[in-house]
Protein backbone atom coordinates (compact mmCIF):
# COMPACT_ATOMS: atom_id res chain seq x y z
CA UNK A 1 0.00 0.00 0.00
CA UNK A 2 3.18 2.02 0.68
CA UNK A 3 3.42 2.54 -3.50
CA UNK A 4 0.05 3.46 -4.08
CA UNK A 5 0.31 6.37 -1.53
CA UNK A 6 3.36 7.55 -3.03
CA UNK A 7 2.11 7.28 -6.52
CA UNK A 8 -0.93 9.30 -5.36
CA UNK A 9 0.74 11.40 -3.32
CA UNK A 10 3.21 12.02 -6.45
CA UNK A 11 0.09 12.32 -8.93
CA UNK A 12 -0.47 15.74 -6.31
CA UNK A 13 -3.36 13.85 -4.40
CA UNK A 14 -3.21 13.48 -0.50
CA UNK A 15 -3.31 10.21 1.38
CA UNK A 16 -6.22 10.03 3.55
CA UNK A 17 -5.50 6.14 5.22
CA UNK A 18 -3.53 3.44 4.47
CA UNK A 19 -5.70 0.13 6.12
CA UNK A 20 -4.00 -3.83 5.63
CA UNK A 21 -6.37 -6.37 6.32
CA UNK A 22 -5.23 -9.99 6.76
CA UNK A 23 -9.02 -11.26 6.04
CA UNK A 24 -8.80 -11.21 2.26
CA UNK A 25 -4.81 -10.32 2.07
CA UNK A 26 -5.52 -7.05 0.68
CA UNK A 27 -5.49 -3.47 1.75
CA UNK A 28 -7.06 -0.46 0.64
CA UNK A 29 -5.41 2.99 0.39
CA UNK A 30 -7.58 6.21 0.19
CA UNK A 31 -6.65 9.43 -1.29
CA UNK A 32 -8.69 12.88 -1.80
CA UNK A 33 -7.89 14.97 -5.05
CA UNK A 34 -7.97 14.42 -8.71
CA UNK A 35 -9.78 11.33 -9.74
CA UNK A 36 -9.04 11.48 -13.25
CA UNK A 37 -7.53 8.90 -15.44
CA UNK A 38 -4.20 9.55 -15.26
CA UNK A 39 -4.51 9.60 -11.73
CA UNK A 40 -5.70 6.11 -11.42
CA UNK A 41 -3.55 4.34 -14.46
CA UNK A 42 -0.52 5.41 -11.99
CA UNK A 43 -1.91 4.61 -8.95
CA UNK A 44 -3.84 1.26 -9.87
CA UNK A 45 -0.93 -0.31 -10.87
CA UNK A 46 1.43 0.96 -8.42
CA UNK A 47 1.19 -1.81 -6.03
CA UNK A 48 2.60 -4.25 -8.20
CA UNK A 49 5.20 -2.29 -9.71
CA UNK A 50 6.18 -1.09 -6.45
CA UNK A 51 6.57 -4.47 -4.90
CA UNK A 52 8.74 -5.05 -7.94
CA UNK A 53 11.26 -2.48 -7.35
CA UNK A 54 11.22 -2.78 -3.44
CA UNK A 55 12.21 -6.76 -4.37
CA UNK A 56 15.11 -5.47 -7.25
CA UNK A 57 16.31 -3.24 -4.63
CA UNK A 58 16.69 -5.17 -1.78
CA UNK A 59 18.20 -8.36 -4.31
CA UNK A 60 20.75 -5.50 -5.79
CA UNK A 61 21.89 -4.22 -2.25
CA UNK A 62 22.15 -7.86 -0.79
CA UNK A 63 24.91 -8.72 -3.76
CA UNK A 64 27.42 -6.13 -1.79
CA UNK A 65 28.81 -6.28 1.68
CA UNK A 66 27.90 -3.22 3.16
CA UNK A 67 25.18 -2.84 0.79
CA UNK A 68 23.64 -5.81 2.64
CA UNK A 69 24.23 -4.50 5.63
CA UNK A 70 22.57 -1.55 5.54
CA UNK A 71 19.20 -3.00 3.53
CA UNK A 72 18.88 -5.18 6.60
CA UNK A 73 19.23 -2.24 8.78
CA UNK A 74 16.56 -0.45 6.88
CA UNK A 75 14.34 -3.01 7.14
CA UNK A 76 14.66 -3.93 10.67
CA UNK A 77 14.17 -0.11 11.37
CA UNK A 78 10.64 0.31 9.09
CA UNK A 79 9.44 -2.92 11.44
CA UNK A 80 11.12 -1.45 14.47
CA UNK A 81 8.53 1.79 13.84
CA UNK A 82 5.83 -0.55 12.35
CA UNK A 83 5.65 -2.11 15.48
CA UNK A 84 5.87 0.84 17.71
CA UNK A 85 3.05 2.43 15.66
CA UNK A 86 0.67 -1.09 16.15
CA UNK A 87 1.23 -0.68 20.28
CA UNK A 88 0.45 2.56 20.52
CA UNK A 89 -2.87 2.13 19.75
CA UNK A 90 -2.97 4.28 16.91
CA UNK A 91 -3.08 1.95 13.74
CA UNK A 92 -6.59 0.14 13.19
Amino acid sequence: ELSHAIAATLCCNRVTGIEVTFSNEGGLCTYKGQQSLRVKCCVLPAGYLGSCMWGCGLVIACGFRDGARIAGIIVCVALLITFFYAICGTAK
